[in-house]
């Protein structure tokens, strides 16, 4: 993936006047943007200057939230005079990436303060409406998290998602840290990849998530790797990567259809761009359909969002395939 410095200007779209209520469905508010993380690895002057322009372009309909850290929030103030209640900066904030027990304990208290004092500070005007923490492993407290983040009210309308690491412990833990997400209408963050091979999961652990998520009522975002509408190898990394459309056009069916695991993972090894289809009906692969509402509930339900760090290359993608 390039590391793109600037942002580009829209690029003029012959359908995007007639952009279908399925296409409307399926990639609306889809793409967060991560432009301070790798490969990108921008400046917090140019990521959050990219985010304002694409809040103003055609297609600020596929923007989702701007990822930046908790602990940078304060430095935000700088460019206030870019958004406005018409186009407010909404965030999802970041806690300690990796952190010890102790760590988590201490900056957990430290993230919600900065949230806090953050919507306090900038109102109407931008907000921070989702936030994303890393537990330790084995992290025995995790059904305290809930009443724990909604203290005093504060942050109560800020939407928590929980990452475990994605280490030996993964799969054991994967079932019990999703009983206590739900019991507290917390959601999962699921790590699709990164920028060493060893940081992808398989098909197999991807459709274990997702239906784990699915049998709770989890809300379930995703970040990294996720690059490429198709899965497809990529010598940067190099592994094959997953794509989003397969990711989330797996979660999709899956809630719409009561897709088995093994389906799932079919979905996600696609490769061929002809067995996936955008019609004004629905979306399909091969001959399981799922009609715009269907769609539009999955991505309320289940399937959220992902977080990118180029907005351009997932749009350039899904018109060179014109599924755009």
């Amino acid at each position: 993936m390039t590391k793109n410095k600037r942002v580009k200007l829209p690029v003029p779209n012959e359908m995007r006047d007639e952009t279908s209520n399925v296409h409307r469905a399926f990639f609306s508010h889809l793409i967060d943007y991560a432009g301070m993380f790798p490969p990108a690895s921008l400046s917090l002057d140019e990521a959050v200057r990219n985010y304002a322009a694409y809040l103003k372009s055609d297609d600020a309909w596929m923007l989702g939230r701007f990822v930046c850290f908790a602990s940078q929030l304060a430095e935000l103030d700088a460019y206030a005079e870019l958004f406005d209640e018409r186009v407010p900066l909404k965030i999802s904030a970041l806690g300690v990436k990796n952190p010890t027990r102790q760590e988590f304990v201490r900056e957990f208290e430290t993230t919600r303060t900065q949230i806090e004092t953050f919507n306090a500070r900038w109102a109407g005007q931008g907000c921070v409406d989702a936030a994303e923490i890393m537990i330790p492993t084995n992290f025995d407290e995790i059904y305290f998290l809930g009443g724990a983040w909604a203290k005093e009210g504060k942050t109560q309308n800020v939407k928590l998602f929980v990452e475990i690491p994605f280490d030996g412990e993964w799969a054991d833990s994967l079932p019990r840290v999703l009983d206590a997400l739900a019991i507290q209408n917390i959601g999962f963050k699921l790590r699709t990849g990164g920028i060493v091979a060893s940081a992808f999961p398989t098909t197999e652990q991807i459709a274990r998530a997702i239906i784990a998520c699915r049998e709770r009522g989890v809300l379930l975002k995703c970040t990294a790797g996720l690059h490429h509408p198709l899965r497809k190898f990529d010598a940067s990394v190099p592994t094959t990567m997953h794509g989003f459309v397969n990711v989330f056009g797996a979660g999709i069916l899956a809630l719409a259809r009561g897709l088995p695991e093994k389906v799932m993972r079919e979905i996600l090894a696609e490769t061929d761009a002809n067995n996936f289809c955008f019609d004004e009906n629905a979306f399909a692969w091969r001959d399981v359909r799922a009609t715009d509402a269907e769609i539009a509930n999955a991505r309320r339900a289940l399937m959220l969002s992902f977080g990118s760090c180029s907005f351009d290359e997932p749009r350039d993608e899904l018109r060179a395939l014109r599924w755009l």
